[in-house]
């Protein structure tokens, strides 16, 4: 018998099904991206690829797919971080210059290359000149 149905919203709010401690190492990396506010669309640079995720209810990981299909209701690690590091402004945002053009070609690199090269140049220029912004109270950068 296979999992029962669960909407994203149900999805969303689900309990973590991955080790808290990793959750919150994820959360605090420092690692999520804001690219869109609406939907949110943030992503995840990874050390071994980059994931995108859509309004904490899809991530393009493989542990998103495999716990949704065959372990029915609970997201990912990144899911749940990716709500926590917003939640307590460990993001950085790039929303503010982002244009749907840019927007689709980071997406297109993460999902086809598994790297968004355009995305990590794009946050390596903007250290460069000190665009340290990264949302949430304090900037994000004390740890």
């Amino acid at each position: 018998m296979s999992a029962p149905y669960h909407d994203a919203g149900e999805l969303a709010r689900g309990t973590p099904t991955g080790d808290p401690e990793r959750i919150r190492a994820a959360a605090y990396s420092k690692r999520f991206v804001v690219l869109w506010g609406s939907p949110l669309i943030m992503a995840y640079l990874g050390e071994h690829g980059d994931y995108i995720l859509v309004d904490h209810h899809y991530c393009s990981c493989e542990g998103f797919t495999r716990r949704i299909t065959r372990e029915g209701l609970g997201g990912c690690t990144h899911v749940f971080a990716s709500r926590m590091a917003l939640e307590e402004g460990r993001v950085r945002d790039l929303s503010h210059s982002m244009n749907p053009g840019l927007l689709a070609r980071i997406v297109w690199e993460a999902l086809t290359g598994g790297v968004a090269f355009t995305l990590r140049r794009l946050l390596a220029l903007a250290e460069d000149v000190g665009d340290h912004d990264y949302g949430g109270e304090g900037g994000g950068d004390e740890d």
